[in-house]
């Protein structure tokens, strides 16, 4: 395999006062209508919390005051790929104008906690970075931040 390594990637579940979590609601041709969380590469200039500020800010239009590492890992199921996925939490919205590449695709939900979990049960959230997200979110807030 030749090329430049695949990027990094860096996801955000951004969680407002109300404990609702920031979802981009997008639709594919191929799986219809898919959630995801605000994310994307990370530049080879930039750090993985530049980079989710940076998705946060594009695809939502959404600040964050706090930060949290939520985690993270490989990103791809092949043991050799050099690429790794940055899981955060952001807390202390303001809203704000979103700028995605792809404005007419993305559309911002707010979904409660539990019924982000359930999505990510049935399916509807369509990549692996997110519903990990989702997951290690609901079970910090359910046992406390690094239990």
């Amino acid at each position: 395999m030749t090329g430049a390594p695949p990027p990094d990637a860096a996801v955000t579940v951004a969680e407002d006062e109300r404990g609702r979590i920031a979802m981009v609601r997008q639709r594919s041709e191929v799986h219809g209508e898919l959630f995801t969380l605000p994310g994307g590469r990370v530049e080879p200039d930039e750090s993985p919390i530049a980079a989710a500020r940076r998705e946060l800010a594009e695809e939502t239009g959404l600040r964050a005051a706090h930060w949290t590492v939520l985690g993270g890992g490989p990103t791809a199921l092949l043991s050799h790929s050099p690429a790794r996925l940055h899981l955060f939490a952001a807390r202390g919205l303001t809203p704000g104008a979103p700028a995605p590449e792809d404005a007419a695709r993305l559309t911002l939900v707010w979904l409660p906690l539990a019924e982000a979990v359930a999505a990510v049960r049935r399916g509807a959230v369509s990549l692996t970075g997110s519903a990990l997200g989702i997951l290690l979110h609901a079970a910090d807030r359910q046992e406390g931040p690094g239990a």
